[in-house]
């Protein structure tokens, strides 16, 4: 891992991770034009569809962009490394990139394979906000875990298993509340 391989490294690693942000962005402002009336080629058939299309934009740069380059930079990464800071990192991540985008993809895809107009509107989109504030409150709880976890472990120098089953357990808990209570 690069931390280890010396300054010129990181730093070069520490260039490009800055990088990472541009293309996401980019994606988030051809998703805002988009969402524009003006912009559309033709009225939007499909709103549900559209609304898991762009939150998997919104989220995709949350997930990405903002939590991942919030740690991956050297300087912050050698203390956030394998904490749950990374983890709620993939977790937004993944769930902007991937989950959203199949759940757009299957909104779109069913209606027109099975020969019947877009409907479930309302309960589309009532998922969509429920999905994703589950999935939003997993995140806070994992990144919170994971500040506790590195002060804890990496700044107070306790022991791991001390300070998962210790200090962590409230913020386990709130995960287990978000992704069952709110999303699932």
């Amino acid at each position: 891992h690069a931390l280890k391989l010396g300054s010129s490294v990181n730093l070069l690693g520490g260039f490009f991770s800055a990088l990472e942000p541009i293309p996401i962005m980019a994606m988030v402002v051809d998703a805002w034009r988009m969402t524009r009336t003006r912009h559309r080629p033709h009225p939007n058939p499909n709103p549900v569809a559209f609304t898991w299309a762009v939150g998997s934009v919104i989220c995709h740069f949350f997930g990405a962009a903002v939590w991942g380059f919030a740690h991956t930079l050297p300087q912050v990464n050698q203390w956030t490394h394998g904490t749950q800071i990374t983890a709620s990192h993939g977790h937004f991540a993944f769930y902007g990139a991937y989950a959203m985008l199949v759940i757009a993809l299957t909104y779109y895809m069913v209606p027109e394979i099975q020969g019947m107009t877009a409907r479930l509107g309302r309960r589309g989109i009532w998922a969509f906000w429920l999905i994703t504030g589950g999935v939003v409150g997993m995140v806070l709880s994992l990144t919170i875990a994971g500040i506790v976890q590195v002060y804890m472990e990496r700044m107070a120098g306790l022991d791991f298993i001390f300070v998962k089953t210790t200090y962590m357990s409230f913020w386990f808990a709130l995960r287990a509340i978000t992704d069952h209570g709110i999303g699932g």
